[in-house]
């Protein structure tokens, strides 16, 4: 449950993220799809047990559900789909808790942005790749972000706490699978990847 720790930890604490442009999605149904996402896989989320947030404020992991979805159109095209819905900005402190939100509150979304690099790197032959044939290649065939990167995985995530107290964690996932692992060719291929964490305090 590591990644959950640090998921509820940092969101909660993310007080200078930007304010999603609706209410954050509160159930799994509410989260939007990109339109054309084909479902691939639902897989419940097996971790469990009592997880610690502190010393002194333990909560219970209840269930979990990820679905996987993917759809032939670039990464970057789906990212700025869900920048719109969701909003998101990559701004936080890990100090605080999850006890600051209020039940029917939430955090701002938190995003994360893991861009492609363009270091040498070694191929499936076992020969270097030339970080120029990758640019070259995702400069042909795809539009860069404002920042001028290309998305390899970009991340949303936030928590809800219900009337009662008990939290939900989401995360959305949108991953780049369209480069050939020699970097020879490129095809729009993007996995989306929803889970949806349930919590007792």
């Amino acid at each position: 449950m590591r990644f959950a720790l640090i998921t509820l930890a940092a969101c909660v604490a993310a007080t200078s993220c930007v304010a999603a442009p609706v209410p954050q999605p509160r159930t799994a149904a509410a989260v939007p799809l990109f339109p054309g996402l084909a479902l691939t896989g639902e897989e419940p989320v097996a971790e469990g047990g009592e997880v610690l947030m502190n010393e002194n404020d333990p909560i219970a992991f209840v269930s979990g559900v990820k679905r996987a979805y993917v759809v032939a159109v670039t990464p970057e095209e789906v990212h700025g789909f869900y920048l719109g819905k969701l909003g998101g900005k990559v701004d936080y402190s890990s100090e605080d808790g999850h006890e600051s939100i209020r039940p029917g509150g939430s955090t701002p979304v938190i995003l994360s942005l893991d861009a492609h690099g363009f270091d040498v790197e070694l191929g499936p032959d076992g020969r270097d790749m030339p970080g120029a044939k990758k640019r070259g290649l995702l400069t042909k065939f795809r539009k860069p972000l404002a920042s001028g990167e290309w998305v390899q995985e970009s991340q949303f995530q936030w928590i809800v706490r219900d009337a009662k107290g008990d939290l939900r964690s989401f995360h959305v996932s949108v991953q780049d699978q369209g480069l050939a692992r020699d970097w020879s060719s490129y095809r729009p291929n993007t996995v989306v990847e929803i889970t949806v964490n349930q919590f007792r305090q």
